[in-house]
């Protein structure tokens, strides 16, 4: 593994501490976008896309039953 590649393993193992710090805290969702955003950029994963579904169990968090009240 190069230095490169073990920095962006740490840089990623940390943000993700980070994220689930922020969630278990409560209170910081801005932050905690921010930094599921880089995530996400980190990992290349594609952005959502009209049909895709959002987990039930996150939308509950939020006291939603569906996506579709939010729109």
């Amino acid at each position: 593994m190069t230095d490169d590649n073990r920095s962006l393993k740490t840089a990623e193992m940390l943000m993700g501490m980070a994220l689930a710090l922020l969630d278990q805290q409560g209170g910081e969702e801005k932050s905690a976008c921010h930094l599921q955003h880089a995530l996400d950029t980190l990992r290349r994963v594609e952005p959502m896309k009209e049909g895709d579904e959002l987990d039930p169990a996150i939308l509950a968090r939020f006291g939603w039953n569906d996506a579709s009240q939010h729109d």
